[in-house]
């Protein structure tokens, strides 16, 4: 099955239904699930959720739903879903960042490092910014999980969260720096 969705000679329809199945199969019990994600199903997934067609884009996302669990330990789905977040159709860019969530949630420290080092933190800080309410509440707990014990990529979202309240400033007129607390002091006024 993996072979025909990694197959670029293979139709729609087929890579539709190949999608469908490795779902059902992975679906079964715990042991499908990571025998799917072994055999490298999870990068070809995200390809067709990108490009396939209406309905091989459905069966795709829904057989990552499924599948995401079973790569905490695997950076393969960290690269194309932060693609998607980044500049996905925008039917899919909601799953997309729920995924990238629901990695983060289980995720290893090697899942952290990739996602910081996929570009993901400009994209979750800008998802605080304008995003909807359980967008934001997504974004802030997926920034925490990239922060806790991880103090190079607690240094990565303080300067981007820096720079992006710096461009509101300006773009309010004000062009003061960001308010923060001195040592020992907590920021929050």
């Amino acid at each position: 099955m993996v072979r025909l969705l990694e197959d670029a000679s293979t139709d729609d329809t087929t890579k539709s239904n190949a999608a469908r199945a490795l779902c059902l199969f992975a679906d079964a019990n715990e042991n499908n699930k990571a025998a799917v994600a072994a055999a490298g199903a999870i990068p070809p997934l995200v390809e067709l959720l990108r490009g396939g067609s209406d309905e091989g884009r459905a069966e795709a996302a829904e057989a990552l739903w499924v599948l995401v669990a079973y790569s905490h330990d695997d950076n393969d789905a960290v690269i194309p879903l932060v693609e998607l977040l980044r500049g996905g159709l925008n039917e899919y860019r909601a799953e997309a960042f729920e995924m990238l969530v629901e990695l983060l949630r289980g995720g290893t420290y090697v899942i952290k490092e990739a996602v910081a080092a996929a570009g993901a933190i400009p994209l979750l800080v800008e998802l605080l910014r304008g995003g909807s309410d359980e967008g934001n509440a997504m974004a802030a707990e997926a920034l925490m999980i990239l922060v806790f014990r991880n103090n190079a990529v607690a240094a990565a979202v303080t300067e981007v969260v820096e720079l992006v309240f710096r461009a509101a400033e300006q773009r309010l007129g004000r062009g003061q720096g960001v308010r923060r607390g001195g040592a020992g002091e907590s920021g929050v006024r």
